[in-house]
């Protein structure tokens, strides 16, 4: 309070000086509130400062233009400041880790819907194999996501967990390319081309055979996804 009243409200006391302060520490004048007298334009700054952390830039900016008095108690300022900026980068950083693991699992839990397509007595249309290929990607981003966050804030079972989740949907990804490729190789040639003879029927069984094992290991890939989820999620 003695150095906003005695020093900051005395020397920065306008608009014009505010924006000019600001623009120096690196900041963008115009998100903050810049009206009013000195006395209400720190009291309005310093809370708004504190809140996105970014007082003890300000303040470590000012450290050399308040006079030697004022140095040191800037100084015990600036540690404390930024003390309370780590904690609460640390804290809004668990905050988004949350979120964004949330997110992951919501999309990560659509995996039955698309488990069920495959129980289906026939092999799944266009649309069906499209809907699955975009939810795969869409999980992809979430997971990675929710990696790159945790990567600083996140505790080694929550680290564990994400990366599980991680693996198990590179096997689906895999099995998903290789019995969509499959898939769509035995649909072209299912009808003979003109001039050529038919395939046999034994041919075509032993397709329709190894088709539904690339099928079945597509399932078996989400079943054990699924399984890698949390149980009470």
């Amino acid at each position: 309070m003695n150095l906003r009243t005695g020093v900051l409200e005395q020397t920065w006391n306008d608009e014009a000086k505010l924006r000019g302060l600001l623009s120096d520490a690196g900041l963008k004048p115009n998100d903050y509130p810049l009206d009013g007298g000195a006395s209400t334009l720190w009291a309005n700054l310093i809370p708004l400062l504190k809140g996105r952390g970014e007082l003890s830039r300000v303040l470590r900016f000012l450290q050399r233009r308040v006079g030697k008095m004022w140095e040191g108690t800037v100084a015990e300022l600036i540690n404390y400041f930024e003390k309370q900026e780590r904690e609460l980068a640390y804290f809004h950083k668990r905050i988004q880790l949350r979120e964004d693991t949330d997110a992951a699992l919501a999309r990560l839990w659509e995996a039955p819907n698309h488990q069920a397509t495959l129980l289906m007595p026939v092999h799944p249309n266009a649309a069906k194999l499209a809907g699955m290929r975009s939810w795969i990607t869409g999980c992809a981003r979430a997971v990675v996501k929710a990696q790159k966050t945790g990567a600083q804030v996140s505790y080694d079972d929550e680290a564990a967990e994400i990366e599980q989740w991680a693996t198990q949907l590179a096997a689906v990804s895999d099995a998903f390319r290789l019995y969509e490729s499959m898939l769509e190789k035995y649909r072209s040639g299912h009808e003979a081309e003109p001039g050529h003879p038919a395939r046999s029927l034994a041919a075509e069984a032993e397709e329709e055979r190894l088709l539904l094992g690339w099928r079945l290991n597509l399932r078996a890939s989400i079943q054990q996804l699924i399984a890698a989820l949390r149980p009470d999620s």
